[in-house]
């Protein structure tokens, strides 16, 4: 596996030190969201309570053409990793 970013929507998390991360794969809507330690995501603008933002989250991932099989952060969620279209990766 190689380490890869997801794109991701981001909005604040419970704690300053968290966001929320919503996977959104397009034609499918969000299929997973959960809480996870900032260093993991890169933002260029810092979500609000008002507005999310658009993000990357760090994974490890394993493309097989078109889509890819991605690790989230263990403490992310109880998902360990999740398919989703390899163009959602950089």
């Amino acid at each position: 596996m190689a380490a890869r970013l997801l794109r991701c929507e981001v909005r604040p998390g419970m704690f300053d030190t968290e966001f929320m991360v919503l996977i959104d794969v397009p034609g499918k809507g969000v299929i997973t969201a959960f809480f996870v330690d900032q260093h993991h995501v890169e933002v260029d603008e810092t979500p609000t309570r008002e507005r999310s933002v658009v993000g990357r989250l760090r994974v490890d991932a394993r493309e097989h053409g078109t889509n890819a099989v991605v690790s989230l952060p263990v403490q992310a969620s109880y998902y360990h990793s999740i398919a989703v279209p390899a163009e959602m990766l950089s």
